[in-house]
């Protein structure tokens, strides 16, 4: 992520996202509030929290990640060509 403000919202309110922060510092900030964050930190964002955004200080490394829908990844990952095997090996409840 560059030093720049990136808007974030929830890519769906049934789910959390959490953000792993592997370099920089900065704000987090949503509705009315807002928190510094820094590299080796962890933010876990709750589902339907809406509309966020990243203000990094400096240069910043976030990762942003979630749990899938897995029925429809398991799909997804079929339709792609892969066998149920290897779906098994790294798709699991």
């Amino acid at each position: 992520m560059e030093n720049r403000r990136t808007d974030w919202s929830s890519f769906d309110p049934e789910h959390f996202d959490l953000l792993v922060i592997l370099a920089g510092s900065g704000n987090v900030t949503w509705s009315s509030a807002s928190a510094m964050y820094q590299s080796g930190e962890c933010w876990l964002i709750p589902a339907g929290l809406g509309k966020f955004s990243v203000n990094p200080n400096e240069l910043s490394k976030i990762l942003r990640t979630y749990v899938p829908d897995l029925a429809a990844l398991r799909a997804n990952l079929e339709r792609d060509g892969h066998s149920w095997q290897e779906i098994a090996k790294t798709v699991f409840d």
